[in-house]
């Protein structure tokens, strides 16, 4: 099965949720219509296609994803020009030209063709043009590729890459769930049980992360040593206590005390100064790790 999530960066939790075959393209999954209108998605590349992305243009949304391996798009304009005698690369494929590359920063204009969906028993071939940005990797020297319709005026290349980072929340979401709880152990094959223990899994994160809420809010300053993944183990370690002591007898003295001596003590990392995985990614070139 795949489980496929619209989740807010911002950090309002997950918008909608989706089950489907593994078989199932993850594009499908995406429905796009007027609620994209303004908002910028961010796009791992299993969700990667020209269509989908045109389907967001022309409802008036945004998206920014890494560009693929194989793709090879045929260069239109530049957006950032260099001094001296640079390469040129209007009216070159990109794939062509990137090894003589020596610039920091690639910003460009490509055109791409795609397929439209059918319609009356036939399918038409299109053609469109999207941004492509790349960012060189100091240590390898590879550029990291980003597309994406975001306007140059408004977003310089060094932005949408540093955007595209956010899209880490979204992989710590999965590795929670993976990780904490249990959605790749499924001990069923029968949809209705395994979607019961699913969106049980889900239910549980939601709702731990509005007590993370709470406890950052009673932290203060304090409150950035509680990451999200040793959050969400510490919930793992003492789900079972919890739900003992908030359904059973005379609990609520016993589960303030479970709360102050695990979730507020243990919670906090003891290393005050070592820094989150949402930090080291931020803080350094995590980029490759976010296409999954």
């Amino acid at each position: 099965m795949k489980l496929h999530v619209v989740m807010s960066v911002l950090g309002f939790g997950p918008r909608s949720l989706k089950v489907t075959s593994g078989r199932m393209h993850d594009g499908k999954a995406l429905t796009v219509g007027p609620w994209v209108a303004g908002k910028l998605l961010l796009f791992d590349l299993g969700y990667y296609s020209y269509r989908l992305f045109d389907n967001l243009r022309r409802n008036e949304g945004f998206f920014v994803s890494r560009l693929k391996a194989n793709a090879n798009p045929v260069i239109v304009a530049n957006h950032r020009l260099c001094r001296g005698a640079s390469v040129q690369l209007v009216g070159q494929r990109l794939q062509d030209v990137l090894p003589f590359l020596q610039r920091e920063i690639v910003d460009v204009e490509v055109e791409v063709a795609f397929k439209r969906r059918v319609y009356a028993g036939k399918m038409s071939k299109a053609t469109t043009r999207f941004r492509v940005v790349g960012v060189r990797n100091d240590e390898t020297g590879e550029y990291h590729l980003y597309i994406t319709n975001l306007p140059v005026e408004t977003f310089d290349a060094e932005t949408v890459a540093r955007i595209y980072k956010a899209r880490w929340s979204i992989e710590l979401l999965f590795k929670s769930l993976k990780s904490d709880l249990a959605i790749e152990d499924m001990p069923s094959e029968k949809p209705a049980v395994v979607q019961a223990l699913l969106y049980a899994s889900i239910i549980t994160w939601l709702v731990g992360q509005e007590v993370l809420r709470m406890i950052r809010e009673r932290l203060k300053d304090e409150a950035r040593r509680v990451t999200g993944l040793r959050w969400s183990r510490l919930l793992h370690e003492c789900a079972s206590d919890l739900l003992r002591l908030l359904v059973g007898p005379r609990g609520q003295l016993q589960l303030a005390a479970l709360i102050e001596r695990l979730l507020l003590h243990e919670g906090p990392d003891p290393h005050r100064r070592r820094p989150s995985l949402l930090d080291e990614v931020e803080a350094k070139d995590g980029l490759a790790a976010l296409a999954s």
